[in-house]
């Protein structure tokens, strides 16, 4: 396979973290109905699946601009938040089916891969210690250090720079939230969802390239023959 036009032959894969790597988005919402319920807000739990995929303060001002609270900064309940995910992800955390051994075979084909979150540098670096993904990994892009979060492209394409800046034509996102996927395609590149079970018949997700029910489905031949339809490659 010939991908002249990229740094390596093959292209780069941007993994999303909370949802995709790890089943941690049950962890944020815990953590959010957690501080919230005790700033008498009222939220349920589908409530807090619009927020899922925005950068923690992007869903913070979310909320506060609905019901407005006095008690804590927005800062402090955006630490509060972060702090509960992070406990939860070092005691209990586990990858999701199919993430560790995809990334395994990407990495023995020398595969150029990243993490893209809204997540903190510390709840990225804590999945990946928990998860054991140190070795292979090792660009882990975060929302906070980007002006805006996704569904803006700008996460994205800030990640594909720090990959050899590679063209977004030749990046492969794999996303399981809705503002995250907006957020690949906006920049350009190939998107594969990986939806929750309860979105996964939802035709929310038809703009994407690609959409499987678990990692376990996808190959890195699937990946590549994306790459190769983007970019008219024979």
């Amino acid at each position: 396979m010939n991908l002249k036009k990229s740094e390596n032959n093959r292209g780069c894969v941007i993994f999303d973290m909370d949802g995709v790597l790890i089943d941690s988005e049950p962890y944020w919402k815990e953590a959010i109905l957690s501080v919230f319920t005790k700033l008498g807000i009222p939220l349920t739990r589908e409530m807090a699946e619009q927020t899922m995929g925005l950068r923690l303060d992007n869903v913070v001002e979310y909320w506060f601009k609905r019901y407005p609270w006095k008690l804590k900064s927005k800062q402090e309940v955006a630490f509060d938040i972060k702090d509960i995910v992070r406990t939860i992800i070092l005691e209990k955390g586990t990858a999701k089916p199919g993430a560790i051994e995809l990334i395994q075979e990407l990495s023995q084909l020398n595969v150029p891969m990243a993490i893209c979150s809204s997540s903190a540098m510390s709840i990225i670096e804590a999945v990946t210690e928990k998860i054991g993904l140190n070795n292979e990994i090792k660009i882990l892009q975060t929302g906070d250090d980007c002006f805006y979060g996704k569904p803006h492209p700008e996460p994205y394409l800030t990640t594909a720079k720090r990959l050899n800046e590679t063209p977004p034509s030749f990046c492969v996102v794999i996303e399981d939230s809705l503002n995250g996927a907006i957020s690949g395609k906006a920049a350009g590149m190939n998107v594969i969802a990986v939806p929750e079970e309860h979105n996964y018949e939802k035709r929310i997700f038809d703009f994407c390239d690609a959409k499987f029910k678990s990692l376990e489905d996808i190959t890195p031949e699937f990946i590549f023959n994306l790459i190769k339809i983007k970019n008219g490659i024979n």
